[in-house]
């Protein structure tokens, strides 16, 4: 009896204590973009919001992106405006179930997150790396990647600023709001991980480090999803071409394509 009563009022404590968070989460909704950061009680977390960037034009334009994909490694996800929550939230939980280095999710509301800080974003901590250590830190960030996959779970779109680095130095996954398995296979959600980290991690490499680079981070991607990879590229080479010709007329985006596309098809066809 006494047990009984002891586990009630532990499950009543719990109850009040989520209740209390829900109420100060609701107090202290982002006023500005769609993320903000919490600290109640020595405890930090994030709240994350559906991003009104990502409405039914963002839908749209996926749709027409997905009409001229050149392949399905580069479709956009399905996912658009708040159906985005709801998608990120079921990934955290497949992540907690499968032990993956991901944020938690403590709340789940009808129009927010509330999710666990796993430290600092990746992005920030290469751009105050010094230039000779950053290629090791995003290498790092590559072979937790690895790890995630090797677990049954992709990022959706890896990129530097959605990995972060604790105080003690592990890797950690944020922004789980893409599901690329609702249009491709495994090993292709893959590749789109790999293909996209790069892209994003590569302008961070200054050129003279960027073959040794590209060589240690082409060595890092299993066997399995290297024929993905070399399908992919085969299929942007006309982009890549073209990218290459327009570079020094272009804006950023199209100078990080062209060069992150020249950069690893070389590579890819040294290893051959």
């Amino acid at each position: 009896m006494i047990r009984f009563i002891f586990i009630f009022l532990s499950l009543l404590c719990l109850t009040n204590a989520g209740q209390d968070l829900h109420a100060y989460v609701e107090e202290n909704l982002p006023r500005q973009g769609h993320v903000r950061q919490i600290d109640r009680n020595g405890q930090k977390y994030w709240i994350k919001m559906a991003d009104p960037s990502k409405g039914w034009l963002s839908c749209f334009g996926k749709k027409i992106g997905s009409w001229f994909a050149p392949d399905v490694v580069l479709i956009p996800t399905v996912d658009c405006g708040a159906d985005l929550l709801t998608t990120e939230a079921d990934r955290l939980k497949e992540c907690e179930k499968k032990q993956g280095n991901c944020s938690r999710l403590i709340l789940q509301d009808k129009n927010w997150l509330l999710l666990s800080d796993v430290g600092a974003n990746l992005e920030t901590v290469v751009r105050y790396t010094p230039i000779d250590q950053r290629s090791a830190l995003i290498i790092k960030g590559l072979q937790a990647i690895n790890t995630l996959h090797q677990k049954g779970i992709v990022q959706g779109r890896a990129s530097l600023k959605d990995l972060t680095q604790t105080s003690s130095g592990d890797i950690y996954f944020i922004d789980l709001a893409e599901n690329p398995e609702r249009s491709m296979s495994f090993e292709e959600a893959c590749a789109r991980d790999y293909i996209n980290y790069f892209m994003t991690a590569l302008p961070f490499i200054p050129e003279e480090y960027e073959q040794e680079f590209t060589q240690e981070y082409w060595a890092q991607i299993p066997q399995t999803v290297i024929p993905v990879i070399n399908r992919t590229l085969d299929k942007v080479s006309w982009l890549g071409t073209i990218a290459n010709w327009i570079d020094a007329f272009s804006g950023r985006d199209i100078r990080k394509f062209a060069r992150a596309y020249r950069v690893l098809n070389t590579q890819r066809n040294l290893s051959r």
